[in-house]
């Protein structure tokens, strides 16, 4: 099973970005980009307390993390409610998309709830955290991770580090590949240490 996982971009110290599709209680699609972790054989996401995929989650027990690497997904189903091809899935009320290169089937575990801080303010999240079961590659693809492209922009600002505005924005990617991939930490410090050299 980690295996599967693993070629899929979806390993520990790591988060990675999956559409996770719920049905709605009206049997209406729901999907929600968000980023998952893994915790040796325990997929764990964090649920916004009063969204549509929290409360389904909380109803059926359930969901999918469908897996591309085309941003757009990640985009509509942060500015408005897709409504993509699917399929049911045959063990777990939950749907399947069809733009999915791969999917993971998840069964409600355990939860809790917990506040949780950000430069967004105080919100409060669900921890939730499933069991895996069916694992599904319909085509090669590996799970997008914010923190390698981050690495690239903060690469970008050091380059750029004359110009006040992209020492900022360094600061920005250097945080989000520290948060988001902790096996370049190595490689974080060394941008750090070089933005140190040249301020």
């Amino acid at each position: 099973m980690i295996g599967k996982l693993e070629k899929i971009g979806i390993v520990e110290e790591r988060i990675s970005e999956v559409i996770v599709s719920t049905f709605n209680a009206d049997r209406s699609l729901n999907t929600a980009p968000m980023g998952c972790f893994l915790e040796k054989d325990i997929i764990v996401l964090r649920v916004h307390e009063g969204s549509h995929t929290f409360q389904n989650i909380i109803r059926e027990g359930c969901c999918v993390m469908n897996i591309t690497d085309d941003p757009l997904p990640f985009v509509y189903g942060t500015i408005k409610d897709p409504n993509y091809p699917y399929e049911k899935s045959e063990n777990l009320n939950a749907p399947i998309l069809d733009l999915a290169k791969a999917y993971v089937e998840l069964s409600l575990n355990d939860y809790k709830l917990e506040d949780h801080e950000d430069y967004m303010g105080k919100i409060r999240k669900g921890i939730f955290r499933f069991n895996i079961g069916e694992i599904v590659t319909r085509e090669s693809v590996i799970a997008i991770n914010r923190g390698k492209m981050a690495l690239i922009e903060a690469a970008i600002c050091l380059s750029r580090s004359h110009d006040e505005r992209y020492r900022t924005r360094f600061n920005y990617f250097i945080d989000v590949a520290r948060r988001t991939d902790k096996r370049y930490a190595d490689v974080i410090k060394e941008l750090e240490n070089s933005m140190e050299r040249v301020r």
